[in-house]
């Protein structure tokens, strides 16, 4: 990525580790489960963060939603 900014690439990096922790559900005992959950929970933190510093900024929603982050995992 020789061109863009450096808030993309962070965003790119984030969904491609939450889209490979994705298929953690299909494990039933693995230490996979725990680690999906912690990256979970730290990627909501990292989701509300953005939103409500955006908001006390006085960010338009639109810039808002583009750095976030996919969610499910």
């Amino acid at each position: 990525m020789r061109e863009g900014s450096l808030t993309e690439f962070e965003r790119s990096c984030d969904n491609a580790v939450i889209n490979f922790l994705y298929w953690v559900k299909e494990y039933s005992f693995s230490e996979r489960i725990p680690a999906g959950y912690i990256c979970a929970v730290e990627n909501e933190i990292s989701a509300i963060r953005v939103l409500l510093t955006g908001r006390l900024a006085g960010v338009p929603s639109e810039v808002l939603r583009e750095r976030l982050r996919e969610i499910d995992v």
